[in-house]
């Protein structure tokens, strides 16, 4: 053959051998790999197709489960078990397709393990509903650890689906580009080919057994491209340029209804029919575009093939140009695949999740849906009506922004922890902007959050009212549990058997018994006289029979000996009305009115406490208006009617500025706050009363106000009070500063009269006027100090009269011998009348005699020169009445009430021109109030006089008085004795002064200015007298007397305190510390003399 052919020819044949060689070798390489791909391309959407209807039946599963928990109907439970079953048969058959992939077997193993314990859960929460109800399957929920699981495993199967993709989409891309190769070869060989033949045809004419061979080369090849596309599974139609159908394969056979040889030389559109799934209208055919475009187009969605016979099938279909040598399209490749299964499963997730909304629905709690983004993506029926929204006001929109008052809330952490965690959570919680409580259920989803939620402001409130029954109940119970423990009362329960089934301490007591002893017996088993059990037992059948109680008195003995009792059976209740026991409970007769005495005066004393009490007690609403008083409060502010006030406005009871007060009290009470103030309010009537008021907020909390609560105290005394004190503070620094005033004015002519005598030391006459000025001066300044002591002990109850029977005419006598000074001085009429017959008081004269004397005084010290001033008394009754009237400056009416006060006068002005402390008026009433009499005081105004008027007893009919009228000589008018005196004084001036004047008396006398030099003295120059002061540094007076009278040569000694306490307690502390006498300084020379004088040299006092 090679000699039939010039070298050219041999050459090209070897050419057309060498290319055919290797078509055939890459050819037979790219089918296979085409058939490897086209298989892995299979086997991956064989997984995606189970894996997609495993997640169709666990949704289903849910689904059924859930209907079932919802509906409680058992039929629902055949379609979850039946899918139990698909889910195992499913999960076979992805471990024998994942075999090849360790890494997905680990995956698909691991979803098992995850289904099977999800499935439990799910068949636990099942259980729980058919067993326990709702409550339990919520109770399971807010546990979440199966939903946890089933969360994992919707992730896992995620993980799965994911890596098939992506499989799908490599090998996917390895198969096209296999594809297309493998026709880009057939097309480039049948160009080679043609060629090839061409040429041999051009050059070979004679040569047709080579050419044929070229031929079969290229028919074999077709023939091998056509066995691939006949062994994937997909269905493939190729057509020429012209849009005739040159190829169909098996797949398309079977789809299209048309055999290979029928369909050839067919339009394509009569073979290969396709309409769009929604509107049957006819779809665009890929492969026309993939002609007319000459580009691949990619897959269509929702189109429909209709087949010859009319069967239609879901697809997913592409097109790819076929080209020719020159790029030119020479044809068309259809490539489409049947997806029914996918569009059933499509179709079923569909109808569950119809089937899920419509039982969201119609749920009772509201439900949204929230994505990744926190926007609204489901909103159902509940949720519109409780959030007062509609659904498409909502979808889409941002959770935050929507319902800003979610942020910071016990909502927003709980949202934020279910999304970011992936954790459940249930929250009831107060939402102020809707002024509701929400009790919500968060779950995580796998694109965001699902809530469900409930409005639950009705039963918070419930809740709250019943925590305050029960904890009142609870209160009560134990309130009651510890009186039946402590009582002294008998308390006790029979059963329908006369058994004893509840006995309180008192009773076990009085049995002797512990409680394990006595439960379960009868009256007769614990030792009832036979008699006594009996009637007890008819007494339990009758009360269970009768269903009334019985009383009784019965005798028993127990351990407190035998005793008359006083007992009552009553019938205890059940549920359906019937007795289901008996109560009793018995009291000792022996104390019974004891008891009943004390219960009587507990129930007087709180009606009393009650009805005494200081407090009005309002209730008024969140604006301040009065829904309630108590009686109290009604008689306080003099209301007769409360609905004539009912629903007033507090502010409106109250007086100036604290209007104000109480509307920022009211607006704080509001804001659960607490105000106290103190303000003026009038009454009904009309009368302004003080009150110290406490506002505070009552209601179910502190933030949460519903009334108001007002305590007002009446503090209009206090105020009063207060005044009052001020107004006594204030004349007491003026009393002060007067006092300062009248002691200084004595001790100023005090100080001239010394200097006088230092200077005049010669002249006798003068130095005895200014002995006798200095005489009164110090005679003023005593009387004012005694004024003043008299003054503090009738204050402190410590003035103490020595009461004896004396004649009126003898105290008027002592009083005008004092006050006649004072009105000779200032040139006064002065008379007196008194009744005929002689008058006799039960009185103190000298006390009584000070009463008048200070009347006189007062009358003389205000009346100007030359007035008259008239003494009078009368007997009224069994009373005498004194009156001292004068025609002086007069009394204003407004001074009249307080004139009797301490430091009250009524011109301070003439007060210090006349002198005087005020406080003379004070001591009259103090004094006259002792005797069991009254003073009062009348006047016409200034300039019109005044009249004291003196009530006082008359004393009852006896023997007369005997007057002493004579005179006591005493020792010192016979002439003094000398003796040895002892003058003991820390103030080293008294001491020296008062020793100074005993020397010139004629007695010897020393000095000590302390007690223990005072106790030191006395035993080196045993005196006749010590003068002893009480109040000295180192040893007080009193313990140094003591210390003298426990020598043997002090025994004997007189002692005579000398001190500025003269007040009865304290004469009676001297007289115990050993002391003879007492003299209260300053002391006055005749007192002083006259004490002397009754004790005899070397001797104690007679």
């Amino acid at each position: 053959m090679s000699q039939g052919f010039d070298r050219s020819v041999v050459v090209g044949l070897g050419l057309l051998a060498v290319l055919v060689v290797m078509n055939a070798a890459i050819s037979h390489h790219n089918t296979r790999k085409l058939r490897e791909d086209a298989a892995r391309v299979a086997h991956s959407r064989e997984i995606l197709d189970v894996l997609s209807g495993l997640r169709a039946d666990a949704r289903k599963l849910q689904v059924s489960q859930r209907g079932f928990l919802i509906s409680g109907d058992e039929s629902r439970l055949r379609s979850f078990n039946e899918t139990v079953d698909a889910i195992h048969a499913q999960i076979g058959r992805l471990k024998v397709l994942t075999a090849d992939d360790p890494e997905q077997t680990r995956r698909i193993e691991e979803l098992e393990a995850g289904l099977q314990h999800g499935i439990a859960w799910l068949v636990q929460m099942a259980g729980a509903r058919r067993a326990k109800g709702l409550e339990a399957v919520r109770q399971l929920a807010l546990a979440g650890n199966g939903q946890n699981v089933l969360d994992r495993l919707w992730d896992l199967a995620e993980e799965i689906d994911g890596e098939e993709r992506r499989l799908l989409t490599a090998r996917a891309e390895e198969t096209d580009r296999a594809y297309s190769n493998a026709v880009q070869f057939g097309a480039a060989s049948a160009l080679f080919g043609l060629l090839a033949v061409g040429a041999f045809a051009w050059f070979l004419r004679r040569n047709m057994i080579d050419r044929d061979r070229a031929a079969e080369v290229v028919r074999e090849q077709r023939e091998l491209l056509q066995a691939t596309l006949v062994s994937i599974g997909d269905g493939v139609i190729a057509t020429d340029a012209g849009g005739r159908i040159v190829f169909l394969n098996a797949v398309a056979e079977k789809l299209t209804g048309w055999a290979q040889t029928e369909a050839r030389e067919q339009p394509l559109e009569s073979v290969f029919r396709i309409v769009d799934e929604a509107t049957r209208k006819a779809a665009d055919n890929p492969a026309a575009r993939a002609l007319n475009e000459g580009k691949i187009v990619g897959l269509a969605n929702h189109t429909i093939l209709i087949a010859r016979d009319g069967t239609e099938w879901p697809l997913d279909d592409s097109a790819a140009p076929i080209r020719d040598a020159r790029g030119g399209v020479a044809g068309a490749v259809l490539v489409f695949r049947e997806i029914t299964e996918k569009k059933q499963a499509e179709q079923a997730l569909r109808e569950q999740e119809q089937r899920a909304i419509g039982i969201l629905e119609s749920i009772t709690d509201g439900f949204f849906a929230i994505d990744r983004q926190w926007q609204f993506s489901y909103v159902n029926r509940q949720a519109e009506r409780l959030l007062d929204r509609a659904p498409d006001d909502l979808l889409g929109k941002n959770l935050w922004e929507t319902y800003p008052g979610l942020v910071g809330s016990e909502f927003e952490r709980a949202y934020r922890r279910a999304a970011d965690d992936r954790v459940p959570g249930t929250v009831t919680a107060f939402y102020p902007d809707h002024d509701r409580w929400y009790e919500v259920q968060v779950y995580p989803a796998p694109d965001g959050i699902s809530i469900y939620f409930r409005d639950v402001t009705t039963r918070q409130r419930a809740d709250a009212a019943l925590a305050r029954v029960t904890a009142e109940s609870e209160r009560r119970k134990r309130l009651y549990e510890t009186a039946l423990s402590n009582t002294p009362d008998l308390v006790y329960v029979f059963d329908l058997n006369h058994r004893f089934t509840y006995a309180n301490e008192a009773l076990l007591r009085l049995w002797g018994r512990t409680w394990d002893e006595a439960i379960g017996k009868t009256c007769l088993e614990l030792g009832y006289e036979p008699w006594h059990a009996a009637m007890h037992n008819r007494e339990i059948d009758e009360v269970a029979t009768t269903k009334r109680p019985i009383r009784g008195e019965v005798p028993f003995t127990g351990t407190l000996g035998r005793r008359i009792y006083d007992y009552i059976f009553v019938p205890v209740f059940g549920e359906n009305g019937e007795v289901e026991a008996v109560a009793g409970t018995t009291r000792d007769v022996t104390e019974r009115k004891e008891a009943e005495e004390t219960i009587r005066r507990n129930e007087v004393f709180l009606r009393q406490l009650f009805e005494g009490s200081l407090d009005c007690i309002k209730v008024f609403d969140l604006d301040g208006r009065l829904l309630s008083m108590n009686e109290q409060g009604m008689r306080e502010l003099e209301i007769t009617d409360f609905d004539a006030v009912r629903g007033s406005d507090w502010c409106g009871f109250w007086q100036g500025e604290t209007r104000e007060t109480v509307a920022r009290a009211i607006a704080e009470a509001r804001s659960g706050g607490v105000t106290r103030f103190e303000g003026v309010s009038a009454t009904r009537t009309g009368k302004l009363r003080w009150w110290h008021v406490v506002v505070t907020p009552i209601g179910p909390s502190e933030d949460r106000p519903e009334r108001i609560l007002a305590v007002s105290r009446d503090i209009t005394d206090r105020k009063q009070v207060e005044v009052a004190l001020r107004e006594a503070d204030r004349r007491k620094d003026e009393f002060l500063a007067l006092l300062a005033h009248e002691l200084r004015n004595p001790l100023a002519p005090l100080r001239n009269g010394l200097q006088v005598m230092r200077l005049a030391a010669d002249d006798a006459a003068g130095v005895a006027r200014v002995r006798a000025m200095m005489d009164r001066q110090l005679g003023h300044m005593v009387r004012l100090i005694d004024d003043l002591l008299d003054i503090s002990r009738i204050n402190r109850n410590k003035l103490h009269l020595q009461l004896s029977r004396v004649s009126l005419a003898d105290v008027v006598g002592a009083a005008v011998e004092t006050a006649r000074p004072a009105i000779d001085a200032a040139g006064h009429e002065f008379a007196i009348s008194l009744p005929a017959e002689p008058l006799y008081l039960e009185a103190d004269l000298t006390r009584l005699a000070q009463v008048f004397a200070n009347l006189l005084t007062n009358s003389a010290k205000y009346t100007e020169r030359g007035g008259r001033i008239t003494l009078a008394a009368e007997v009224c009754g069994a009373q005498v009445v004194v009156s001292v009237r004068d025609t002086g400056i007069g009394i204003p009416a407004e001074a009249l009430p307080t004139i009797f006060d301490m430091f009250s006068q009524v011109d301070r002005s003439i007060e210090r021109t006349t002198g005087g402390l005020g406080i003379g008026l004070a001591l009259v009433k103090g004094l006259v109030e002792m005797h069991g009499g009254t003073v009062t005081a009348e006047s016409g105004g200034s300039g019109k006089g005044t009249v004291f008027t003196v009530h006082l007893p008359v004393a009852a009919r006896g023997p007369d008085p005997v007057s002493n009228g004579g005179n006591v000589e005493t020792e010192s008018s016979a002439g003094m004795v000398k003796r040895r005196v002892l003058v003991v004084d820390d103030n080293r001036d008294s001491a020296t002064s008062m020793a100074l004047m005993l020397e010139l008396m004629g007695n010897e006398v020393r000095t000590a200015h302390d007690g223990l030099e005072a106790v030191d003295r006395a035993g080196e120059f045993r005196p006749d007298v010590v003068l002893m002061d009480v109040g000295m540094p180192r040893l007080n007076g009193l313990d140094a007397t003591r210390r003298i009278r426990e020598q043997s040569w002090g025994q004997t000694m007189t002692v005579i305190a000398l001190t500025g306490w003269g007040q009865e307690t304290d004469r009676q502390r001297s007289a115990e510390a050993g002391c003879n006498g007492h003299l209260v300084k300053p002391v006055s020379v005749p007192d002083l003399e006259a004490m002397l004088g009754s004790v005899p040299p070397n001797g104690p006092a007679t």
